[in-house]
């Protein structure tokens, strides 16, 4: 959610369920600026917030990882799987290797960040309660992101 500050910047209020992150990678750019390559490892749920002027600063909860109805996860996560290696063949992504965790809970993670698709949807899957879940979220949107790129690929033939 965006709201305006009085000197006209505009401020992003933090969603209410947030991960914490560990710096995997960097690249410093010509201007001095850095590329971070950040990993999620433990989802909060953000109970309050303050700030002292300068940094903000909340209270949280940590949430627990579920896997859900653990039959409903395997199969999810199976279809998942070969529906992922055809969208990044479709989307041009193929030749770089994946290999997919068998935990339904950490596959459901990486599926998601192999997804090229709005922030906003990435939250709603970092916002579900379970693995199956997500997964099941992760089968639709996979669908349909497959779909979309047939039928790129069919005009531009």
């Amino acid at each position: 959610m965006l709201r305006p500050r009085i000197n006209g910047h505009i401020e992003e209020s933090p969603h209410a369920i947030g991960t914490s992150a560990r710096v995997a990678g960097y690249a410093r750019l010509p201007d001095g600026r850095y590329l971070l390559e950040v990993e999620g490892s433990r989802r909060f749920r953000i109970l309050n917030t303050e700030s002292n002027g300068s940094y903000p600063w909340a209270k949280v909860e940590w949430l627990p990882e579920e896997i859900g109805n653990f039959a409903a996860a395997r199969e999810a996560g199976d279809e998942v799987e070969s529906m992922v290696y055809l969208y990044r063949a479709l989307d041009g992504d193929g030749d770089l290797p994946v290999r997919l965790s068998i935990d339904p809970v950490v596959r459901s993670y990486q599926v998601a960040s192999l997804l090229h698709i709005a922030a906003g949807v990435k939250q709603s899957l970092l916002e579900e309660t379970t693995a199956a879940d997500r997964l099941e979220r992760e089968q639709d949107i996979l669908r349909r992101e497959i779909s979309l790129l047939d039928m790129a690929r069919s005009n531009r033939s």
